[in-house]
């Protein structure tokens, strides 16, 4: 969900002193793809033990009420566990738990299945599903199991007697399978058991031009995909309800999901490519908790939690204020890596409301880098040095400091710098660029997944990375280092574009370059955006790149109007320092 609030752009320039103020605006917030979601479950309520009550399956947009499109029922007994795994394509390990799914065989084959039931849900037409999990093989003697069933049932005339559909596993080598109405979509995409996935099936529904998307991305794998073109697709509702795990407990009981699901998104429309991406490797770096919704109910009320949450523990560990009268510090722990740490960042607190006269401090790792004043739907972008963030844990601290009452926050982000590769003269860490596909995903911790060269054979390299609004309202330096080339000349000019657009034209470079371009706002875009280094040459060549990394840039106070010019001649072009061994 998106909406209208006053935001509170502030910077530190740490040494200084300085606070730099970057403005007021009225704009409309977003925060990431699960904003827009039908529903969300991270299905983390507990550690251990068999689900009984439906208010513990929450939907993580009203995870404290519960509320949103929680479970309504409970059939069978499926299991809270702590056996889960970080997203294959780089996603956070939600809660670190999932729900296990283990439906009882009796002696004589009958199966009794686990599912969830949401009796309020029901998507029609153009629709996705994005979850993480692991297969543990059929049920029973039935070679299909269905994870999912949305409001699929009988009587729908525009379906030929059928409504909604399922979603699943079928045959001996376990394809990926969508039921639509009464129409099968086998897709060619396998799941071996035991392995944890990321996958997706995107249901468009174009009046005449249908499809169905199929993704599946493999623990220390590579993401899969598959398109299926039909006119099979129309838009029906089916009955009213959704179940997760099963189709039902009577006659095909057979085809009951087993294995363990550590979250599960849809949506009521159909996603790009780029947005599954987003939505496998959410959020991308570093971390983000909590949903732009509105409210403060994806966190616990201050007085039932500890004032000590570490990223990857349920939403529902996050007190949700700072007060005056108690709960007067919280502090979000999360690690970093030596790469990681090296890099500059922003921290962006979304404040949903606040009682009294009342302020609070942004502390990184025991350091304040602000005091301000509360304000209800303000956010607050604080700029986190590069050294401050050190390799190991790290701690960012909201704190009360004045004022009588309490405010509370919707979510918050830490982020907008990346590096990919390390800066070692060698482009040894990535794949030569016909064992990889031209669009890399900077949230992928498979470095082997990412093309080391361009060439005149493969002229384009994509590397893509998503912003929130607040986070594409900063300017950024992209630096690169060229480490080999060859072919018909010594070395070989490139461009280098920003979401299409032309940022650079550097003419032939020797070995060992650094390039550094500057990135400004109005270049940038709230959601996917994408940097291509693309062969420029007319002659047959290639060029090899080091690493990639972008940095979050805030220049020093004097110099802070030249963010909202929107020159990039005025922050100038540098490239061609090369360094001396």
């Amino acid at each position: 969900m998106s909406r209208y609030s006053r935001k509170l752009f502030v910077g530190l320039k740490v040494g200084f002193g300085a606070v730099v103020v970057f403005g007021v605006l009225l704009s409309q917030a977003w925060a990431g793809i699960y904003d827009t979601a039908t529903a969300w479950w991270h299905f983390d309520y507990a550690a251990s033990g068999t689900i009984t009550d439906p208010n513990h399956v929450r939907d993580a947009r009203d995870w404290y009420t519960p509320g949103g499109r929680k479970a309504t029922s409970i059939y069978g007994t499926p299991e809270w566990t702590t056996v889960s795994a970080a997203g294959p394509g780089g996603g956070q390990n939600y809660g670190g738990r999932s729900i296990l799914f283990t439906p009882a065989v009796d002696d004589t084959g009958n199966v009794t299945p686990d599912y969830v039931e949401i009796n309020n849900l029901q998507l029609a037409g153009s629709s996705t599903l994005v979850t993480r999990f692991r297969f543990d093989g059929y049920a029973s003697d039935v070679t299909s199991s269905w994870l999912y069933r949305n409001a699929f049932g009988y009587g729908d005339p525009n379906q030929s007697g059928y409504g909604g559909w399922l979603f699943g596993f079928s045959g001996t080598n376990r394809n990926l399978y969508l039921l639509f109405g009464n129409v099968g979509f086998s897709s060619s995409l396998t799941v071996n058991t035991g392995t944890w996935y990321d996958a997706a099936v995107v249901v468009t529904d174009n009046g005449t031009n249908d499809s169905v998307e199929f993704y599946l991305w493999p623990e220390n794998g590579a993401l899969q995909y598959q398109k299926i073109t039909t006119s099979s697709i129309t838009t029906n509702t089916g009955s009213a309800f959704t179940r997760i795990g099963a189709e039902d407990a009577a006659g095909n009981a057979k085809k009951a999901f087993k294995g363990a699901i550590n979250h599960l998104a849809v949506w009521n429309r159909a996603l790009t490519t780029a947005e599954v991406q987003e939505a496998f490797g959410y959020p991308g770096p570093l971390w983000q908790i909590g949903l732009d919704n509105n409210n403060n109910l994806d966190f616990n009320i201050e007085s039932s939690a500890g004032n000590n949450y570490t990223i990857g523990e349920p939403w529902g560990k996050l007190s949700r204020a700072v007060t005056s009268y108690g709960n007067s510090q919280v502090n979000i722990n999360f690690t970093a890596s030596a790469l990681q740490a090296a890099l500059p960042y922003v921290f962006h607190l979304d404040m949903d409301g606040q009682s009294g006269n009342i302020g609070f401090s942004v502390l990184v790792n025991g350091q304040k880098l602000g005091t301000f004043t509360a304000n209800t739907n303000t956010d607050y972008v604080v700029y986190v040095p590069a050294g401050l963030v050190q390799p190991g844990t790290n701690t960012v601290s909201l704190r009360y400091e004045t004022g009588t009452g309490y405010t509370t926050w919707d979510w918050m982000e830490f982020g907008g710098s990346w590096q990919v590769g390390y800066d070692n003269n060698s482009p040894g860490e990535f794949a030569a660029e016909w064992l990889a596909p031209d669009d890399f995903y900077v949230w992928n911790p498979n470095w082997q997944h990412l093309e080391r060269a361009v060439t005149s054979a493969d002229r384009d390299l994509n590397l893509h990375f998503t912003l929130s609004e607040e986070l594409a309202s900063f300017a950024y330096l992209y630096t690169t280092r060229i480490v080999g080339q060859g072919g018909d000349t010594g070395s070989h000019p490139i461009d280098i574009l920003i979401n299409g657009q032309l940022l650079a034209s550097l003419p032939a470079q020797p070995d060992g370059t650094y390039v550094n371009l500057f990135i400004l706002p109005h270049q940038l875009r709230v959601g996917d955006n994408y940097l291509t280094l693309r062969y420029q040459d007319t002659v047959t060549g290639w060029v090899q790149f080091d690493f990639h990394r972008l940095s979050v840039y805030v220049p020093e106070p004097a110099s802070v109007g030249l963010l909202g010019l929107g020159s990039l001649a005025m922050l100038g072009l540098i490239y061609g320092h090369r360094r001396r061994k």
